[in-house]
């Protein structure tokens, strides 16, 4: 039986995990990073002028939050990790499919709760930093809920 790489598992897996959100596969076979970028919307009716990493501010009515992940090759140059909400070393196996399973469901969750952690902090006047954090409470809970007693193991797609 043929095994499904990593970019084709992914493919497969993302409408399922985020049927309404916007997000984006992409593969830099030069840097061996896979990227997952989740892009969330949000109503800001009161103009709050926030500021992005970029140093870019905007008032607009409707605010869009980015956020990403990173699967990299370990023999590969370590992506800055300043750049990604979580990162994932990578060996040419790849990855097995419980703990793939776990990383879609955390960010998925992570993305879910984003909006009301915008929306607090824009009527917050007195914050002055927004940053999504990773739960790794919920990662373990769901590696021990798709856990499977065959490893089911992805490897990085050759090009």
């Amino acid at each position: 039986m043929k095994k499904t790489n990593l970019i084709k598992f992914l493919e497969q897996e993302l409408p399922k995990f985020f049927p309404e959100t916007e997000i984006e596969l992409a593969w830099d076979p030069q840097t061996g990073v896979i990227e997952l970028s989740g892009t969330i919307y949000i109503h800001n009716p009161k103009h709050v002028l926030t500021g992005d990493a970029y140093k870019v501010e905007s008032a607009e009515e409707v605010l869009a939050f980015e956020d990403r992940i990173a699967f990299y090759l370990q023999s590969k140059e370590q992506p800055d990790p300043e750049e990604y909400l979580q990162m994932y070393a990578l060996d040419k196996k790849g990855m097995d499919e419980t703990r793939l399973l776990a990383i879609l469901a955390t960010f998925r969750d992570v993305l879910a709760g984003a909006e009301e952690q915008v929306l607090d902090f824009l009527a917050d006047p007195a914050a002055e930093e927004f940053e999504l954090s990773w739960d790794e409470e919920a990662f373990a809970r769901y590696l021990k809920k798709y856990s499977r007693k065959a490893a089911i193991l992805h490897p990085y797609p050759h090009y």
